[in-house]
């Protein structure tokens, strides 16, 4: 999975913590997200420490740079792989991709409603 890059299906949120030192990728599928994507959400504050930053397009492309695997109480262990994307806004940020990968499939893999492999390497 290393190395590997995929396309950005549909127009996503990036967000994280007040201080920016982790940031994900998400869509609805994050209860605490908007269900529309739209820039009038960019500031807002969607949880007690997390605040959307800005949108990822439709169309970016992300490379697979790392993983991590953290164990929750609640659900086991939950599978993050991290991605950079190369576009203006984000140059050299690193997500998290964790509410983008469906952990149904063995080996778990990413909705490809939202994410699909990429020819380029």
């Amino acid at each position: 999975m290393m190395g590997r890059k995929f396309i950005v299906q549909q127009d996503c949120y990036v967000y994280g913590g007040p201080n920016r030192s982790y940031l994900l990728v998400g869509n609805s599928r994050d209860y605490r997200l908007p269900r529309e994507v739209s820039p009038e959400f960019i500031g807002t504050q969607i949880a007690k420490d997390l605040v959307i930053y800005g949108i990822l397009d439709k169309g970016s492309i992300l490379q697979i740079v790392g993983c991590k695997v953290q164990y929750n109480p609640e659900n086991g262990n939950i599978i993050d792989y991290q991605a950079k994307v190369n576009d203006q806004t984000f140059n050299g940020v690193v997500f998290g991709l964790a509410y983008l990968i469906d952990e149904s499939k063995s080996p778990p893999t990413f909705y490809t409603d939202w994410l699909v492999p990429s020819n380029s390497k």
